[in-house]
């Protein structure tokens, strides 16, 4: 007669262990979800970090084009602010806005006129157009590699210059006393471009290119 007694107590231990072993698996699959999640976000962050990466080469690209048929003049001497270019440079340029020791020039890339910052010199950068499927803000900056602003020639000045190869120097192994200066009198100066890049959820990319013409 304590058969089916026996019976209905075996029945209600297996629905308890089923039930916990329900939990456990419910318990597995959020964890699981949540890391899916998480693998997504960071791989969608990569991919917006990616985007404004490559987007500086089209600020680059602007600050070139618009450098190079003014290398020549003396257009380049004096600040030109609504160009973005600068005929000056010091140590004391802060690129990121982030407070550093000794820095006292920031750059307004959020056109907020460097608010919230303790800058001495707040620098307009410029702005580019989007164009097709561009939605990325691309902005670019450029300081002349001289410690003042004017001729390059002046005295008082002190620019970083480049001094040109000639392109019939003499060839690796050969001897010609013909042809035995390597280098002009020629000298080109240098150029920083620093190039800002926002994009979704706030990604930035900053990245500087010297170049000489």
């Amino acid at each position: 007669m304590q058969c089916p007694q026996k019976v209905f107590r075996l029945r209600g231990s297996g629905l308890i262990t089923a039930f916990a072993i329900l939990s456990l698996i419910s318990l597995a699959l959020l964890g699981l979800i949540r890391t899916v999640e998480t693998n997504i976000l960071i791989i969608g962050n990569h991919i917006y970090k990616r985007s404004t990466l490559h987007s500086t080469e089209k600020g680059l690209q602007a600050a070139i084009e618009w450098l190079t048929p003014r290398v020549q003049s003396s257009e380049l001497n004096s600040d030109r602010y609504d160009d973005g270019y600068y005929a000056s440079y010091g140590s004391d340029v802060v690129f990121n806005n982030r407070r550093l020791e000794g820095g006292a020039i920031f750059i307004d890339w959020d056109n907020s006129l460097c608010d919230g910052t303790d800058a001495v010199f707040c620098l307009k950068p410029k702005k580019i157009s989007n164009t097709g499927s561009e939605t990325n803000e691309i902005q670019y900056v450029i300081h002349r590699l001289c410690k003042t602003k004017g001729s390059p020639d002046d005295a008082r000045n002190n620019c970083k210059r480049n001094v040109k190869n000639l392109d019939n120097s003499p060839q690796r192994g050969q001897i010609s006393y013909g042809q035995s200066i390597r280098y002009s009198n020629s000298e080109y100066l240098y150029y920083v471009i620093t190039t800002r890049v926002k994009g979704a959820k706030n990604s930035i990319s900053i990245v500087q290119t010297i170049v000489h013409f």
